[in-house]
């Protein structure tokens, strides 16, 4: 179960051991849900953080939820409710491209 609705899970692991969790819609195969822990450095605790899908919508042929809430520990984090989603907006390649504002081998001033 995840999110209230029957899921099939599904646990994808990397070389280094790190895993995320993936809950899908036993009907529809949708993402209800994904999980993943991690230790903080500083305390060496394990911290879980959770992300559900909700009110799938067919947005240019794409099944899209259109509600996504994030849990931090178990509380509530973030909530998120879409108005519109568009795909494929023909977006130009130089929006995407890093530009260096500074010469990172030298200092900045410094302050007198």
């Amino acid at each position: 179960m995840a999110a209230d609705k029957p899921a099939d899970q599904v646990t994808i692991l990397n070389s280094k051991n790190d895993s995320v969790t993936l809950f899908l819609d036993s009907t529809t195969h949708l993402p209800l849900k994904k999980t993943f822990t991690w230790r903080d450095p500083t305390d060496n605790l394990r911290n879980t953080e959770d992300e559900i899908f909700d009110a799938y919508r067919p947005t240019q042929g794409i099944m899209t939820p259109y509600s996504i809430t994030r849990f931090y520990n178990g509380e509530m984090s973030n909530q998120r409710f879409l108005n519109t989603v568009t795909y494929n907006n023909g977006l130009n390649d130089s929006m995407f491209a890093a530009k260096t504002t500074y010469d990172p081998t030298t200092l900045p001033p410094r302050k007198k």
